[in-house]
């Protein structure tokens, strides 16, 4: 039997691809949008993401990079100096700029994109409440959120 050159070396090129892991397998998929680019598998977020913004020239530039693999934040583009109240010792807080501001991950595209999908309440609607709600939280050293509650 002779095989083609052209197959030998498809099939070589495809095998050595998946011993190498640059492809994906059948259960994961590639999203790449205009604002996240990363695997899913089985409709949960694998491997590293990339979160992408646009600079006010409009320039596309990575905001966020996260291993959901080891669940951490690999790298963030930093903003404007960003203060926040904290408690600096039991009992003391102050006005601190920390080295890692908190972050939704995903990016501020991702967080205003979540917030559109935020019901208002039919009975606030229907008595023409309107107002600010300011919701306060603990984030510990490792990032982890918790104590959350309307204030």
């Amino acid at each position: 039997m002779i095989l083609s050159t052209r197959y030998v070396v498809g099939t070589f090129l495809a095998l050595m691809s998946c011993l190498l892991g640059a492809q994906p397998t059948q259960a994961q998929r590639q999203r790449d949008t205009k604002f996240e680019k990363g695997f899913l598998e089985k409709g949960k977020k694998i491997g590293i993401w990339e979160y992408y913004g646009h600079t006010l020239s409009g320039e596309k530039v990575v905001v966020q990079r996260y291993d959901y693999d080891h669940g951490r934040l690999l790298y963030f583009r930093p903003g404007a100096d960003s203060r926040c109240h904290a408690e600096v010792s039991p009992g003391k807080w102050s006005y601190v700029s920390p080295d890692q501001p908190a972050l939704f991950i995903g990016s501020d595209m991702a967080l205003a994109e979540h917030t559109t999908k935020l019901v208002y309440p039919a009975a606030a609607i229907s008595r023409n409440v309107q107002g600010k709600v300011v919701v306060a939280f603990v984030i510990d050293t490792l990032g982890r959120v918790s104590n959350h509650h309307l204030v």
